[in-house]
Order: C-alpha cells, then sequence, then structure tokens
C-alpha cells in the first residue's frame, strides 16, 4: 500500500462522514480530522485511517501501527477492538474514502470542466487531444493520466493512470485554486473498481473500446467490460452535472456503454471514424453520427481527415484538417475528443483548432531522429489490439520494412502473450522479443510464451533491452521503419525487485549517435 493525502485543512468527522450511505457509527464523533490516510506506515497526527481490504492483507492488520502513529479514527468493513478508538464500519471502505476525499477537498470537480476517457487503448492520445481543444477554448487545461499530470501546462509524474481518491481530489483541488478551468483525466478500469474517481462530477465521459488486457485483474472479459461500465450508469456516483456520454460508434463494447448511459438518463454523443481506406465505409454510421470522419488519408507529417459535425440543433457541418498524429487509428481518438468537445458546448471551428494544434503525445508513436537513414518509432503498445494497431499504422508512413522490438509485462495476464507473439510475426518483417518489465517471473519464460503463439523461428529472442534494439538498428536498411514497443514513455525498466533506469527514447538516441560516429 503506498500514498496518502494531503493535510489542507481542519475538518470534524461528522463533517466528512455523516449522511454517506453503508456506513455505520457508534455514536456523533466531533473528533478533529487533518487528513486522510490509507497507508499505516504515512499516517500523520491528525488523519483518518482507511483500512481497505487488499489482494494479500486486510488492512485491519494495520490499524495499530495507524494508531500509533496518531490517527484518531479508523473506517473499516468490522469493527475494531482497540481500546480508545472509534472505528466507523462500512460496507465499501473505497467508496468511503473517495466521499470523504471530495468533501475535504471541497468537491473541486464541480468548479471544473471534467472530460473523463476510458477505454483499452486510447484514452492517452484523447486526453491530450481534448486538453488541446480546452486550451484552443481560451480555457485553462490539466490533465491526469499514463504519462504524469499536466497543471497549465507544467508537468510532472504519477504513479497511477489514475490517482487514489485522496491524490485524485487534491490534485483537482489545486488546479482550482490554480485558475484551471477544464481537466482532462484518463479514468482506468482498476480505478473504477477501486472507487478512485467515485463523485467525480463529470461534464463528459468518453468511450475508445474493450480488447483484452488487465485480465491478472478483472478475471475475464465480461468483468472488464462492466468496470467500464461503471462510468456510465452512474455506478461512479456525481449527480449535479447533466453528464454527456462520447461513445465510439462500432467500437468493441460501445453497444454495452451506450446501452448504460441511456439507462442513466444521459444523451449520447455519438461518433465514428471510417479507418477502412474504401471510400463511403460505413456509410450508416456517418449518417446518425453526431461526428463522423468520412475521411482519413496518412501522410508523411499526419492524417488528413474530413468529415461532419452536428451542432445542437442537429444541422451538419463538414470539416477538413491535418491531424499531426501518425496512425490511421488515431483518426477514431480524434472523432471521440471532437464529441467530447461537442459535449462540453465548444464550436466546431474551436474543436478543429484544437486538433490541428495538438502537441505530440510522449511514447506514442513518437519519433526518433538522430540523422539515421531509416526511420525509428516508439509507442505504449502493450496489449495485442494495440500493437496490431501500430504495426498497420507505421505501414501507412513506410516504404521499407519493418522491424519490431516488443515483449511483455510479468506478473500480468499471460493469456494476451502468445497473442501477441502471432501478431508480430504476421505483421512485422522482423521481430525481436525482449525484456518488457518482466519484473517477478523468468524473462525466458516469458519470452517463449510469447514465441509460441507464432511460427517456429519466426521470432527472435535478444533478452537485454538495449542488445535488441541495437540488433534491430544493425539490422535496419535505408528507408526501413524500426518499431519499438511496450513502454513508451517509460523510464524504468523491474527486472525482479530492481527499478533500473531504462528510457527506450533515451537509448535509441544513444545507439543511434554511436552508429552515426562509427560511420561517420
Amino acid at each position: 500500500m503506498v500514498g496518502d493525502a494531503g493535510h489542507e485543512r481542519e475538518v470534524t468527522l461528522d463533517d466528512l462522514l455523516t449522511g454517506l450511505t453503508g456506513i455505520t457509527m457508534t455514536s456523533p464523533v466531533a473528533h478533529d480530522v487533518t487528513g486522510l490516510a490509507y497507508d499505516s506506515r504515512r499516517v500523520q497526527p491528525g488523519d483518518l485511517f482507511f483500512a481497505l481490504p487488499g489482494l494479500q492483507h486486510d488492512g485491519t492488520v494495520f490499524v495499530p501501527d495507524a494508531v500509533a502513529r496518531g490517527a484518531v479514527a479508523v473506517v473499516a468493513r468490522r469493527a475494531v477492538d482497540l481500546p480508545g478508538i472509534e472505528t466507523i464500519v462500512s460496507d465499501e471502505p473505497r467508496r468511503t474514502l473517495a466521499e470523504a476525499a471530495c468533501r475535504l477537498y471541497g468537491d473541486p470537480s464541480r468548479a471544473l470542466r471534467m472530460v473523463g476517457v476510458t477505454g483499452t487503448n486510447g484514452k492517452t492520445t484523447t486526453t491530450y487531444l481534448v486538453e488541446s481543444v480546452l486550451r484552443e477554448a481560451g480555457v485553462r487545461a490539466g490533465l491526469v493520466g499514463t504519462t504524469g499530470v499536466r497543471v497549465a501546462g507544467t508537468r510532472r509524474p504519477s504513479a497511477f493512470t489514475t490517482p487514489e481518491a485522496p491524490e485524485l481530489q487534491a490534485l483537482l483541488r489545486e488546479m482550482v485554486d490554480a485558475g484551471v478551468g477544464g481537466v482532462a483525466i484518463e479514468v482506468s478500469s482498476h480505478a473504477l473498481v477501486q472507487r478512485r474517481a467515485f463523485g467525480i462530477e463529470f461534464d463528459v465521459v468518453a468511450f475508445t473500446n474493450l480488447t483484452q488486457d488487465h485480465l491478472d485483474f478483472h478475471g475475464d472479459m465480461a468483468t472488464y467490460l462492466d468496470a467500464k461500465r461503471m462510468l456510465f450508469d452512474g455506478r461512479n456516483g456525481g449527480s449535479l452535472k447533466p453528464t454527456k456520454a462520447v461513445i465510439l460508434h462500432g467500437s468493441p463494447g460501445a453497444d454495452a456503454m451506450r446501452a448504460a448511459a441511456l439507462e442513466a438518463g444521459r444523451e449520447v454523443v455519438s461518433v465514428c471514424a471510417a479507418l477502412d481506406a474504401a471510400p463511403g465505409a460505413d456509410r450508416l454510421a456517418a449518417n446518425d453520427a453526431d461526428v463522423a470522419i468520412t475521411s482519413v488519408r496518412p501522410g508523411p507529417a499526419g492524417l488528413d481527415l474530413a468529415g461532419r459535425a452536428k451542432d445542437e440543433r442537429g444541422r451538419g457541418a463538414d470539416f477538413a484538417f491535418r491531424l499531426p498524429l501518425l496512425g490511421r487509428y488515431n483518426a477514431e481518438n480524434a472523432a471521440v475528443a471532437f464529441g467530447c468537445g461537442l459535449g462540453l458546448g465548444f464550436d466546431a471551428s474551436v474543436i478543429v483548432r484544437g486538433l490541428e494544434r495538438t502537441p505530440g503525445v510522449p511514447g506514442r508513436l513518437e519519433r526518433v531522429d538522430a540523422g539515421q537513414p531509416f526511420a525509428v518509432v516508439v509507442d505504449y503498445a502493450h496489449t495485442p489490439d494495440a500493437l496490431a494497431h501500430v504495426l498497420e499504422a507505421v505501414r501507412d508512413h513506410s516504404g521499407g520494412r519493418v522491424l519490431l522490438v516488443f515483449g511483455c509485462g510479468g506478473d500480468r495476464d499471460r493469456g494476451k502473450r502468445p497473442r501477441m507473439g502471432a501478431i508480430a510475426a504476421a505483421k512485422a518483417d522482423l521481430a525481436w522479443i525482449t525484456n518488457d518489465n518482466p519484473r517477478g517471473e523468468d524473462p525466458r519464460a516469458i519470452a517463449s510464451e510469447v514465441a509460441a503463439g507464432a511460427p517456429a523461428g519466426a521470432l527472435r529472442v535478444v533478452l537485454d533491452r538495449r542488445e535488441a534494439i541495437a540488433a534491430a538498428f544493425a539490422e535496419a536498411r535505408a528507408g526501413d521503419l524500426v518499431m519499438i514497443a511496450g513502454k513508451g514513455h517509460e523510464t524504468t525498466q523491474t527486472i525482479g525487485d530492481h527499478v533500473l533506469p531504462f528510457d527506450d527514447r533515451q537509448v535509441a538516441r544513444e545507439l543511434l549517435g554511436g552508429r552515426a560516429g562509427a560511420e561517420g
């Protein structure tokens, strides 16, 4: 367990908990509370400690330590027999933690234009696109997600895609105090199940897609889908704003999200993008959608997109612009971001300018150029669907061979490993399996499971990631493209108990510099 909340102001226990559902207080308690904590090692005097149920331990075992460090009361699933300490029994401590955090920080989401994006792939890029639209609309913007946190343009790292509830509410309060007016936030399936974003008042929630990932946590795809649905069906709390739901038509899981949103009484903004190169692809969806990107033309500088968007009265207007991102699939992310802009009430012309001016997304088809005669691209793709998409995407932007360096993380969903091996063999001209955060697993065992999905000998195995990248560079010829997949923006590599510095982009530049020096 890691983390605790900041200590911003003093309130009473009654202020934080009175009126919340699913809790039992033996008597009104007027204890002053200065913060919330869920890690006993980080409790400070005056904290309310939440004994959260965990995968390995019940949080109640840490109560004595929390009390010794100064916790004034405890929230847990069952009463804790500790003299002089009030136990508030909650049927869902994580939800109570989120609700208390909202109250402690003054419900900051109510003062912000909040856009929450969920889906297996595309969350990060979509939030960057929404952030750019917010800026173009004259709104000071914030961003929360996989690549970190940005407050009005200033970036800092974050441990989770979606921070734990106390940290998230503290962050939103910081944004309000800094004059931020709108926030784009990635809402992961873990965060929804663990109630990290519970109680946030969203103006817009958006869904990209659902493909295999995180089954080590969720167990099966039905449970994974249900986790995503929590953002649309009202189970995530927040009821003061008339939340609009942006749904990517035709994407896996979209029908379930649309049905959930409609049942919850939310207005649905339907968007689509015809990724098929054939003219008029999915014409029915284009006619019905609020945003339809009907033309996608990849070029060396990005994607030329054209389509039609409806205004609040249902009248359509044509648009055309260049999105400065590689990858045909980014047309779908642009469509979702366009829908979010409409959901926020922005004019289509403002949205288009915002999308046109989007900066590159760290670790998402990010180019590394040191003057080499072949292209090098780094991407975060670490699921079968994402890997297939990025390999297809770079074909659109390259006339030569595609060389791939990739791996699969340890202590994570093993079912996707052979699928990724099969995709690598089918869609890359040459591919190397290497380490990608093996964590506590044997790297050779991971590589064997990946290779099992491909024909014998189709994939090369070089477990040292730096050596694998160097091997791909050595094989590359003029006009080829080397794709380094799996880590993207990450700057460390976890092997066993060791977290080692490793940034694919930096390593690539170093190797390319050395190559240039050797050839010069």
